[in-house]
């Protein structure tokens, strides 16, 4: 008949290893000297962010899954390469493609999708004095994109599409020459 031999401890029902101990006292008693020292307590994890003013949910060590981002890339949670509104962001930049834009927020009529803004539609919006339709375009004359004078701007309107009835040309005629008379 063989007995199962228990870790020495008093509560720990574990099998028993090396030293009259089970894997995890031996172990702590390998690194610590003392079989009940050191272990990993269980902390709860809180239900909140714990970078300062966020209030998104817990993901892993203790931060939202952005500012957890952050921390796996720079080593800190509070370091970005952009910060809405710091670092230069709101400043005029210039992209790969040799646009000017800067980030000026949702909110701006002039704004793409993601609240950026190219700085060649901001000045054609000043000339003519309110915001650019979404189907208006501007155009650099001289074919560099960073080249944003007002001279070297056109603003170009998309056309409508082949196939249309006279009248609605008649019409849709009268409307652009109402729109854009005043240009000429």
């Amino acid at each position: 008949m063989t007995t199962e031999k228990k870790c020495r401890i008093e509560g720990c029902k574990n099998k028993y290893k090396s030293g009259g101990w089970c894997h995890a006292h031996y172990e702590r008693f390998r690194r610590y000297g003392d079989p009940l020292a050191g272990g990993t307590a269980h902390v709860p994890r809180p239900e909140k962010c714990s970078a300062q003013d966020c209030e998104k949910p817990v993901v892993a060590k203790c931060f939202c899954s952005g500012h957890y981002s952050l921390f796996r890339k720079y080593g800190d949670h509070t370091k970005a390469k952009y910060k809405w509104g710091k670092n230069g962001r709101d400043q005029w930049h210039k992209t790969s493609h040799g646009y000017i834009w800067r980030y000026s927020g949702y909110d701006d009529p002039n704004a793409a999708p993601n609240g950026f803004v190219y700085q060649h539609r901001e000045v054609m919006a000043n000339v003519i004095g309110r915001p650019l339709k979404s189907y208006e375009s501007v155009h650099h004359k001289n074919g560099d994109r960073s080249d944003n004078r007002p001279e070297n701007l056109e603003l170009w309107v998309k056309s409508r599409p082949a196939g249309q009835r006279a009248q609605d040309l008649v019409a849709w005629a009268r409307e652009i020459i109402s729109q854009y008379g005043h240009m000429q």
